[in-house]
C-alpha cells in the first residue's frame, strides 16, 4: 500500500500570502452580496483596512481575521488558511 508523502515531510518553510487572503475576503463578502463599508459596521473593522486587506497591501492581525469571519458567518480557519503555504521539507525516512 502506498504510503502518503505528506505525511512523511515536515515543511521547512511556512509563508503568508497576503493577496490570496485578500482575493478570499473579497470572494466571500460580494457572494454574500456585502459591501466594504457593511463589513466594516459588522465586523467593527475599519472600512480603509478592509481595502488595504483586499488589496494585498497589509497583513491582518488574528483578532482582524477573527472579526472579519464572524461578520461573514465563517469559521476563523477558513481566513487564517487562505493564505498559508508550505516549502521545502525534511523527510521523517521511512
Amino acid at each position: 500500500m502506498p504510503k502518503d508523502n505528506y505525511r512523511d515531510v515536515i515543511p521547512t518553510k511556512i509563508s503568508f500570502n497576503k493577496s490570496v487572503l485578500g482575493k478570499t475576503l473579497r470572494h466571500v463578502r460580494t457572494r454574500k452580496k456585502m459591501t466594504v463599508m457593511k463589513l466594516a459596521m459588522v465586523s467593527g473593522v475599519s472600512h480603509s483596512q478592509i481595502n488595504n486587506i483586499e488589496k494585498g497591501k497589509t497583513n491582518p492581525t488574528i483578532q482582524t481575521i477573527v472579526q472579519l469571519s464572524e461578520a461573514l458567518e465563517l469559521q476563523p480557519g477558513f481566513l487564517l488558511l487562505c493564505g498559508v503555504s508550505y516549502t521545502g521539507g525534511v523527510s521523517l525516512g521511512s
